[in-house]
């Protein structure tokens, strides 16, 4: 399975590539751009763009993607293909949902590593028991209390391993560890739009009175 390959675009639909010398350059079209992996794309970004205006850039993901097809013949979307949808206001919070997402990762990985403290403390006391057994010549009362405490540790056991498997599956699912650096650079880019300013490609004359 080939890694994922991502453009590099702004916030106004623009795709670049990088020249000879070391800079990024726009070009016309998408299907003629760069492709670069996440890492190398993000390295790119960090070395060329200076932090207060990395809020213009995105990565979009290029897998997929089919150069011979032009953009103009994808198909149109109609009223058809419209179904109502939480968004549909305009006035989505995505900063705030994407910050909730951000802080349910940030607990499901401390989760997974509570559970792995669970899992040794709950070994320790199996432990503790098997020796108890081991050094001791125990009567049917005493064998029975051993017995049920070795029954509930081993328990309580099987249920922190499930829930070990359910978050390692959960994490797999939401990406891994790239997710939570995705997210942190998705906010800083919807934050960026409050300061957004658009920069004339040819027309400068047309902004020189513009407030």
């Amino acid at each position: 399975m080939r890694d994922k390959t991502y453009y590099i675009a702004d916030t106004y639909g623009t795709y670049y590539g990088v020249n000879d010398m070391n800079k990024l350059v726009a070009v016309n079209r998408k299907e003629i751009a760069a492709r670069y992996t996440y890492m190398k794309a993000n390295t790119i970004l960090r070395s060329i763009v200076k932090p207060s205006n990395r809020y213009q850039y995105i990565l979009v993901e290029a897998d997929g993607d089919d150069p011979d097809i032009e953009e103009e013949e994808s198909r149109i979307v109609t009223k058809e293909d419209c179904k109502k949808t939480r968004f549909d206001d305009l006035d989505t919070d995505w900063q705030g949902y994407l910050e909730d997402v951000l802080s349910f990762i940030s607990q499901l990985q401390q989760y997974k590593c509570n559970l792995n403290y669970m899992l040794s403390e709950v070994d320790k006391e199996i432990c503790d028991i098997m020796h108890y057994v081991e050094f001791n010549c125990l009567d049917a009362a005493n064998g029975y209390k051993a017995y049920k405490m070795l029954r509930e540790c081993r328990i309580r056991r099987r249920k922190i391993k499930d829930e070990e498997y359910k978050v390692a599956a959960a994490i797999q699912a939401l990406g891994g560890d790239e997710l939570p650096q995705k997210l942190k650079e998705s906010i800083c880019q919807i934050k960026g739009l409050e300061h957004r300013q658009y920069k004339p490609r040819v027309l400068e004359e047309l902004f020189e009175h513009v407030s």
